[in-house]
């Protein structure tokens, strides 16, 4: 590595052609990253963009100037940094990359590690990233942009925006009312369908395995928001037996379509028979849950079946392992507003009043219901 090093930096040094000096400061970049460098390697990175910036090697550099991991977890300063992407480089298969973070990240609340807001969520922005993407990804196939290699991994990251971006119209529809709600919901199902037909004729058996179920778990979702139960039943059915031989789907999501159909058995009311279902979708998925989040919510979903079946013992048992599990999640303020509903329905009303109490100090959504309730029941 010292001596690639050594000839990267001299050949810098003498040459004096751009294309020779750029691809030099290009790898000299990337041999001080595979070194751990990485003070080292941005020098190398942002001389190459801000002195050749019509290099080919330029893009590429502006764009490594950041570890993936700091881009993920939204560093603010890399993600400053991807925001300028586009009017730098904006013939560049690495502005696909880019705004692909960039969807990701607006889909995101962010807050320091003290608890402090420094940006929430705009799904409508994170929406039109990844429709560009799918735009600019006809642009350049259209313009032979891409090479072999390229063309495979940016055919796959077009299908993962495809899906980011159903699942944020889906997301917007649950959170809305009214004829928006039945807005965002009609766009995701058009979107989760345009999907499902294309991904499976463009992509190899193996690439498209993986994004069909998602789809289908997509889609599926799209149907309950819609109060299509039974329209998401058959599709995550057909999850399970429209497949080949081998082609099973895997604990992840298997668990997935358990936890569906257990919401559709409560849906029904068949409350027994949800049980069954989120049991099995625990089971399946063991030590490794699909997310916190899903795993939290699956025990709220379990204790409200056992509410319905006046188990008020064993509802109550979920909602404190919600409460008292390890996690930073609002769905732990969520089980503590349930715990007072069901000292309600018991009764114990003085238990309720400081249930409600100590869940209106938490704030945020669940904070605030907590507060209306103690107003309505309470007076304070």
């Amino acid at each position: 590595m010292g001596e690639a090093s050594s000839l990267f930096h001299e050949i810098t040094e003498k040459a004096t052609t751009p294309s020779l000096i750029g691809e030099a400061l290009y790898w000299s970049g990337r041999n001080a990253e595979s070194g751990k460098d990485r003070d080292k390697s941005r020098c190398y990175y942002k001389k190459l963009y801000e002195t050749l910036p019509d290099s080919t090697f330029a893009a590429e550099a502006y764009f490594r100037m950041y570890d993936y991991f700091d881009y993920l977890q939204g560093e603010r300063e890399a993600i400053k940094h991807l925001e300028i992407f586009s009017e730098r480089y904006p013939d560049s298969p690495f502005l696909l990359n880019a705004l692909y973070i960039m969807g990701l990240d607006a889909k995101r609340d962010r807050k320091t590690s003290s608890g402090k807001w420094i940006g929430k969520k705009d799904r409508i922005k994170a929406i039109e990233h990844f429709g560009r993407i799918e735009n600019l990804y006809k642009e350049f196939l259209a313009r032979n942009t891409f090479s072999e290699e390229e063309k495979k991994h940016y055919s796959l990251l077009r299908f993962h925006a495809v899906l980011e971006r159903a699942s944020a119209n889906l997301n917007l529809g649950t959170d809305a009312s009214g004829a928006k709600r039945q807005i965002y919901l009609k766009y995701a199902e058009e979107v989760f369908t345009s999907f499902l037909s294309e991904v499976t004729s463009e992509l190899s058996k193996e690439d498209s395995r993986t994004l069909e179920i998602e789809g289908r778990l997509g889609l599926a979702r799209t149907f309950l928001a819609s109060d299509r139960d039974k329209d998401a039943e058959e599709v995550l059915v057909k999850i399970v037996t429209d497949r080949e031989d081998g082609k099973n789907p895997g604990k992840y999501h298997l668990s997935r379509v358990l936890n569906l159909l257990g919401k559709i058995e409560s849906l029904r009311k068949n409350y027994t028979k949800a049980l069954q279902r989120f049991t099995e979708a625990e089971e399946i998925s063991g030590e490794n849950p699909v997310t916190t989040d899903r795993k939290l919510e699956q025990w709220i979903e379990m204790s409200d079946c056992y509410r319905e079946l006046k188990e008020y013992d064993r509802a109550m048992t979920l909602l404190s392992k919600v409460i008292n599990e390890d996690a930073i999640s609002g769905l732990r303020i969520k089980a503590m507003l349930l715990r007072a509903n069901i000292y309600s329905l018991q009764e114990r009303h003085e238990l309720a009043k400081k249930q409600l109490e100590a869940c209106s100090l938490k704030g945020g959504e669940w904070g605030k219901k907590a507060k209306e309730q103690l107003m309505e029941m309470y007076g304070y």
